[in-house]
């Protein structure tokens, strides 16, 4: 028999980890169910910056999943001509700080060209800059990567329904494993009330001369100059809210902010202004399995891969093997090929 997997959602943390299965397993069925598709993400609206962050998940699994991303973005931009096409490219940069001891940072062995900032390379910042690191980061621009997704998927045999699931029962029976990947959404679909909406706002501009990315975290602020390919993003803001307007006092305080990290920024033509919500959980991303009652006495497996709130770009391609492994954990009469 034809193994069926339904994933739920059609995010990056969806799309990447149904093109993995794929190329694994080719004779699996994989259909991803969504209410929206790209480029009606919240993936989409991302400026794709790699930059990995404690949200309640352990930092053994952080640290795995970042450099799985990180190195995997890399390979593909040293050896794939299109890397560019599909939104991925590298970008060197800053971390900022005002405090004049050392940031501790946990992932610094991961990016390439790490190393603390000297005093003549911050006196290029704002005075109140006591002291920063550089490194090579990229960015996974979710708006280009996820349709270079569904098409290599779509060749691979996979399938995509529009459809808003309001529960795991309506399509319980007809799939071997359904991988629920619906961010925000397993608030209602699975009922976890630890789910919840951080709320992003940004500003995008012209600015083709910023070529390296800026970012500033103070307590609980952040601002960044982030340049994507078609434009430069700037932020930001990280707040638990479900307000959908673009709030003029967030704003100005981004705009005034990111001048005065890059004076230039002043003269840029405004793009335009987006707001997100990251899909945040407390007590970290949830990635496991649960036995689904769907009733008459029947249940089905069902493989959770959600709740990574704004880091998704930066550890979806760990986050993708890790899930695949329970994928195949849930069929132990299917022979497996190697990771």
């Amino acid at each position: 028999m034809v193994v069926q997997i339904a994933f739920l959602g059609a995010g990056i943390i969806s799309t990447s980890t149904a093109f993995r299965l794929l190329k694994q397993r080719p004779d699996f069925e994989v259909t991803i169910i969504a209410k929206s598709f790209s480029p009606n993400t919240t993936s989409d609206g991302a400026a794709g910056f790699w930059g990995p962050y404690f949200s309640g998940t352990p930092e053994k699994i952080v640290l795995k999943n970042s450099k799985a991303t990180y190195d995997y973005v890399m390979d593909l931009i040293r050896e794939q001509s299109h890397s560019a096409a599909i939104g991925l490219s590298t970008c060197h940069g800053f971390r900022l700080n005002t405090r004049q001891e050392r940031e501790d940072i946990f992932w610094s062995d991961i990016p390439q060209n790490f190393h603390i900032l000297n005093k003549e390379e911050l006196k290029r910042f704002p005075p109140e800059i006591k002291s920063g690191v550089g490194y090579t980061s990229v960015f996974i621009e979710a708006k280009k990567l996820i349709p270079y997704y569904m098409k290599e998927i779509e060749k691979m045999g996979g399938k995509f329904t529009q459809k808003d699931v309001k529960s795991i029962k309506d399509i319980g029976t007809n799939y071997d494993v359904i991988v629920n990947c619906t961010g925000l959404g397993s608030r209602d679909l699975v009922g976890d009330k630890k789910v919840y909406p951080l709320r992003g706002q940004i500003m995008k501009v012209k600015a083709p001369w910023c070529r390296e990315f800026v970012m500033w975290q103070e307590k609980e602020h952040q601002a960044y100059i982030l340049p994507n390919q078609d434009f430069v993003v700037l932020g930001g803001t990280a707040h638990a809210s479900e307000n959908p307007d673009v709030l003029l006092e967030h704003k100005q305080w981004i705009k005034s902010t990111t001048t005065k990290l890059m004076p230039s920024l002043a003269d840029a033509e405004h793009v335009g202004d987006w707001v997100g919500f990251r899909p945040a959980r407390e007590g970290g991303e949830r990635s496991e399995i649960e036995d689904y009652d769907i009733g008459d006495h029947k249940t089905v497996k069902v493989v959770h891969s959600y709740g990574h709130g704004g880091s998704g770009l930066t550890v979806f391609w760990g986050c993708a093997e890790d899930t695949i492994n329970l994928i195949y954990h849930c069929l132990p009469t299917v022979k497996m090929s190697k990771l």
